[in-house]
């Protein structure tokens, strides 16, 4: 049975003015049921870094969010995997890893829990770091070996959200279940996922932007999900993105019987 990716890629930074990027962070969110990546958007080159928090059934067996990263070299044909379930990702916290099960307390002012997650590159080593929380604990890293374009920094990078569902089955919703809007931020906090302090690390491994003229919002599929965005809120939220939606239900025709003609 086919597996059908809709993808909500918000952010697609193709970097005009930042042409080396050695790292990205953000706040992001959580929903028990969605199904999220916030990753390094570095598919148009074929050999992806990936960190992330997901919610996945049929590889963890539960609804938990868990943090979760994977990699690969050829798109997947013979190189990469979830977590540390082959050689390549390099373990080093001794408290949090790759697959575990992510339990976050609720911030103040009202806003629904969050977690900063950071990957960066080593100015050194230049090994690709995954990172998380306030203090950035290094949970792990990739070593640039696996990598042919990324080995300096990454031309491109991203934020995104995705949801799966195999063929003739509805899509699952994204994030909380709710369209974004434009209306002000404050009104969306308590209600609909969101990435905030959305920063690129430059060539000086100097956290900017990202810049306005470099970003792109892309949704696959806005009769379901939608991605809004907020190049600035204040001086502790910063660049912010709300993204997500319903997904398909008996209201929302399945993709399928929209295309058929």
């Amino acid at each position: 049975m086919g597996l059908r990716v809709v993808t909500l890629l918000a952010l697609l930074a193709s970097l005009l003015i930042l042409s080396n990027v050695n790292g990205v962070c953000g706040r992001r969110s959580l929903s028990m049921e969605e199904d999220l990546e916030f990753k390094r958007q570095l598919k148009h080159l074929n050999k992806p870094a990936v960190k992330s928090i997901k919610v996945n059934p049929k590889l963890y067996g539960d609804n938990k969010t868990h943090v979760f990263g994977h990699w690969t070299a050829d798109g997947f044909l013979k190189t990469g995997c979830f977590n540390n379930l082959c050689n390549g990702f390099v373990q080093v916290s001794k408290s949090v890893v790759l697959g575990q099960i992510l339990n976050v307390r609720p911030i103040t002012h009202g806003h629904m829990p969050v977690v900063p997650m950071f990957l960066y590159q080593n100015i050194y080593s230049k090994n690709w770091i995954v990172a998380i929380g306030d203090g950035k604990e290094a949970i792990g890293y990739w070593p640039p070996e696996l990598f042919d374009s990324i080995k300096d920094f990454a031309p491109v990078v991203g934020w995104r959200g995705e949801v799966y569902a195999p063929q003739g089955e509805f899509a699952s919703k994204m994030g909380t279940g709710r369209f974004p809007n434009q209306d002000s931020a404050s009104s969306q906090w308590q209600s609909v996922a969101s990435f905030s302090v959305v920063r690129v690390y430059n060539e000086n491994y100097i956290g900017v932007g990202p810049y306005d003229p470099s970003l792109k919002n892309i949704a696959d599929e806005t009769l379901y999900y939608n991605v809004i965005d907020f190049p600035y809120i204040d001086d502790e939220w910063r660049h912010t993105f709300f993204y997500g939606g319903p997904g398909e239900d008996t209201f929302h025709p399945p993709l399928e019987s929209i295309y058929k003609d």
